[in-house]
C-alpha cells in the first residue's frame, strides 16, 4: 500500500503553499487586484489538498499497490515553503519578489505532480496527480502574466522548472 507519510507530506506541502498564498493576500502593500490573485490561489491550494486527502482514503480503501517512491525531494521542497512561510511572516516580500517566488513554486510542485501522475499505475491516483499538474500549469498561466508585468519578460522556470526525481 502507498505510505500515508508521503500523502500526508504531499498534504503539508499544498497546505503551506496555501498559507504562503494567504499571507499575501491579507497584505494591504499589494494591490487589490493582486491580493485576488493570492487569495485565488490560496483557495486553489486547500483543495488541492481536499484532492490529496481523498486519494490517501482511496488507496488505503483500494489497498493500491507500493510504489517506489523517494520522498527526500518532497521534504526538500516542504523544507523550502516552511522557510519561505517564517520569512515572510518576519518580513514581507515586495510584490515582484512574491510572484517571483509563487512562479518559482508553482514550477517546482507543477513538475513533481508530473512526475508523480506517471509513478502510479492506479488510473484514480494517476488522474488525481495529473489533475493537480494541470492547475499547476493554470496556476502559473496567471503568475507569468503578473511576472511579465514586473519584469517585461517571460519567466524562463515555465521552460525548465526543476524538482529533484520522486520516483525511483
Amino acid at each position: 500500500m502507498v505510505s500515508r507519510n508521503f500523502f500526508s507530506k504531499c498534504i503539508a506541502i499544498e497546505r503551506t503553499l496555501g498559507a504562503i498564498y494567504c499571507n499575501w493576500s491579507e497584505l494591504p502593500s499589494y494591490g487589490a487586484e493582486r491580493r485576488e490573485m493570492w487569495a485565488k490561489l490560496s483557495q486553489d491550494e486547500e483543495g488541492h489538498a481536499l484532492d490529496l486527502e481523498f486519494a490517501s482514503r482511496l488507496a488505503a480503501k483500494n489497498d493500491i499497490e507500493a510504489v517506489t517512491l523517494d520522498i527526500s525531494a518532497l521534504d526538500k521542497l516542504q523544507g523550502q515553503l516552511t522557510d519561505l512561510h517564517a520569512t515572510i511572516i518576519k518580513q514581507p516580500l515586495d510584490d515582484a519578489e512574491a510572484v517571483q517566488a509563487a512562479v518559482d513554486l508553482e514550477a517546482l510542485t507543477m513538475v513533481a505532480h508530473a512526475q508523480l501522475a506517471l509513478v502510479f499505475s492506479d488510473p484514480e491516483l494517476r488522474r488525481v496527480f495529473s489533475a493537480l499538474g494541470t492547475y499547476d500549469k493554470k496556476h502559473l498561466a496567471g503568475l507569468a502574466q503578473a511576472y511579465a508585468e514586473k519584469f517585461q519578460k517571460e519567466p524562463t522556470q515555465l521552460l525548465h522548472g526543476g524538482c529533484d526525481d520522486v520516483s525511483d
